[in-house]
């Protein structure tokens, strides 16, 4: 089993997460300070399930893309990064609030957003599809929105920008 490095980034918030195979389809997976055990299995179409604490049946994916691991559950999307994975060279401007780029390759189905508009954190600004699968990307921070820089349509590369964000200032 691959190491879990011992603190990532979920999105946008460092977590300390280990997980452990206890052997057939059971994990013991600790998220911060909480610990599960959770059975997992494989899909036909390359995702997995797990069963969560409360015995919920969840649909996941996985992969791996320069911004970082990209994990659907349940149609949501989640950008998990390592600081490990950082410090060996991953590019400053990726997790930077005021850039929203394209995690994977797809095509950009809708905008949800104008340039101006005022948007609060998780707000979700544009929809990515990829692999069969719709992904909402959302805002890091509160703002409005700088830029948009591509069109409903579009194909993109995965760290494409997608669009541009000036932060809202901070009451300290």
């Amino acid at each position: 089993m691959k190491r879990i490095p011992d603190s990532i980034e979920v999105d946008g918030v460092e977590t300390r997460i280990a997980a452990r195979d206890a052997g057939d389809g059971q994990f013991q997976v600790e998220v911060g300070s909480r610990k599960f055990e959770v059975q997992a299995g494989c899909l036909a179409d390359g995702g997995f399930w797990f069963l969560d604490h409360d015995g919920q049946r969840h649909r996941a994916f996985a992969c791996a893309t320069e911004a970082g691991l990209v994990l659907r559950v349940d149609g949501t999307t989640h950008v998990l990064r390592s600081r490990e994975r950082d410090a060996r060279g991953a590019s400053e401007e990726r997790g930077d609030p005021t850039r929203i780029v394209a995690p994977m390759t797809g095509t950009v189905v809708r905008v949800l957003c104008a340039v101006g508009d005022v948007v609060t954190k998780d707000q979700d600004l544009a929809v990515l599809s990829a692999m069969k699968m719709e992904h909402k990307l959302c805002a890091l921070e509160d703002g409005s929105i700088r830029s948009i820089e591509v069109a409903e349509g579009a194909t993109v590369d995965a760290g494409t920008l997608l669009i541009s964000l000036e932060l809202a200032a901070k009451d300290d």
